[in-house]
Parts: C-alpha cells; sequence; structure tokens
C-alpha cells in the first residue's frame, strides 16, 4: 500500500510534517508505526478521540496481516482504555495483544521482551481495579518468562522489576517492594543507554522514598528523595514528579522535625 492510498483511507486529517514522513517511509509498517505514534502522543486530542483515532490503523493492520503493528495498536488502545476507565475492555485488548506476541515469539525471540511487557501491562490494569493479589500473580507470569528464556531486554526488566515493586509496597511487603526497586535501579545504572531511562530512574528513587516513609525509616525516604530530586534539577521535563517529590520530602522533613 503507497502512501496515497494509506492518508486517504486514514480518516483524520494528518499535519504536513506526518505526511512527509510517510511519503518518505518505505514499508507499510513503518509508515503505519510513524501514524500510530503521532496519535497517541498527540498533546491536542482528548483520549476519546485519540481510542476513535487508533481503531483505523488497527483495521489496516489487521487486514494487511501485520500482527507486530496490531499488537502495538492493541497496546496503546489499552492504556487510553485505563485512562478511560474501560477496565474489561483494557483486559481484553491486552489479551489480545499478548496472543499475537506469544505467536509472534514461537518464531522470534525478541518478541518474548514484548510479552513480558504485555503481562506488566495487565497488571497496571489489574492493580487500577485494585485487584492486587491477581496483579501480582500476572506478574509473576512475566518474571517465569524472563527466567526461561535468558536475558531480556534492560528496558523490560527495568519495567518488570518497577512494577513489582509497586504492588509488593501495595501489598506492604517492604522488604520484597525494596528488592525490587533496588534491582530495577541496578540495572538502570549498569545500562549503556542509562539516559533513556532516566524517568525510571527517578520514579525507582521516589517509590524507594515512599517505601521508606511507609515502614517509617524517614532519614532513608529522606535522601532517596533528595537524589529524585538531583536527577529532576538536571532533567527538566518532569515537573509533576517534580513537585510530586518536593511535596513528599517536605512532609518527611517535618516528620522528622526539620522544619528549615
Amino acid at each position: 500500500m503507497n502512501a496515497t492510498t494509506l492518508i486517504k483511507k486514514i480518516p483524520f486529517e494528518l499535519p504536513k510534517s506526518i505526511i512527509q514522513k510517510v511519503e518518505s517511509t518505505s514499508t507499510l509498517s513503518d509508515k503505519l508505526t510513524l501514524i500510530r505514534n503521532w496519535v497517541h502522543t498527540n498533546p491536542d486530542i482528548n483520549h476519546e478521540k485519540r481510542l476513535e483515532w487508533h481503531k483505523p490503523i488497527l483495521a489496516i493492520s489487521k487486514k494487511e496481516k501485520l500482527l507486530d503493528i496490531q499488537a502495538a495498536s492493541l497496546t496503546n488502545i489499552a492504556k487510553i482504555q485505563d485512562r478511560l476507565g474501560q477496565f474489561d475492555k483494557s483486559l481484553r485488548s491486552i489479551k489480545q495483544a499478548q496472543n499475537i506476541f506469544t505467536e509472534l515469539s514461537s518464531n522470534d525471540s525478541k518478541y518474548i521482551n514484548n510479552l513480558i511487557i504485555s503481562y506488566c501491562d495487565q497488571a497496571v490494569t489489574l492493580r487500577l481495579q485494585n485487584h492486587l493479589v491477581e496483579a501480582l500473580s500476572v506478574l509473576h507470569e512475566g518474571y517465569q518468562l524472563f527466567k526461561k528464556n535468558g536475558p531480556s531486554s534492560d528496558r523490560t526488566q527495568i519495567i518488570l522489576f518497577s512494577d513489582l515493586g509497586t504492588i509488593y509496597k501495595q501489598l506492604t511487603d517492604y522488604p520484597a517492594a525494596l528488592n525490587a526497586f533496588d534491582e530495577s535501579l541496578a540495572l538502570i545504572k549498569k545500562s549503556k543507554n542509562r539516559k533513556e531511562f532516566i524517568e525510571n530512574e527517578i520514579l525507582c528513587h521516589i517509590n524507594l522514598g515512599n517505601v521508606f516513609r511507609d515502614s517509617e525509616k524517614m532519614n532513608d525516604a529522606s535522601k532517596e528523595y533528595t537524589k529524585a530530586i538531583r536527577l529532576l534539577d538536571e532533567n527538566k521535563d518532569y515537573r509533576q514528579f517534580y513537585i510530586i517529590t518536593h511535596i513528599n520530602l517536605g512532609q518527611t522533613l517535618v516528620d522528622l522535625k526539620n522544619f528549615k
């Protein structure tokens, strides 16, 4: 399918910059990926419209039997359905993506990473419904895949351990939560692409601070929040985290009676 035909099949207007990229891209998979990424990150549309705009991309990928693009679209759709509170629909979308990644990974092991991440996505949806034990069980399935199939990508392991830490914290298993966040942080620090994981690193320190705070280890919590703020001072794109971390640190210092 050439660029002109594809653009005609898309029932919404694409900006000129995206059209130019689509026209200069050779494969249909890459063209659809460009459009899908633009839809998913477009700050000028709401979640309802974003969801609707993903559907024609999914339909084209199904018709053209582009399984990896189809699974990627389903994954994006599930995230939007989570934001809209459509949790049952989200779980169905994730399950469809998991089935595709299972099929793809039988021929190409690189898709094991996508399959593990899909378990993380499923756990997030369950956690949003407060189904914490079920969410932990799903993450353990992902962890078993990781153990069975050997080393996964840095990104996969970092996300998996971070998500495990989040669930353990909510289940008040603080030692397990600390171990999981520390594991994720260690992987980030060893990574050759550490800058790629700066957001994950910031979140790890915030989450470690939260675990220490919940377990009444205020000095340790203060140190982790301070580490997060140092990273945020160097990376100005995460203002929401910057605000949250300052509030958490301020509350912790009050508990420590460090009123300055």
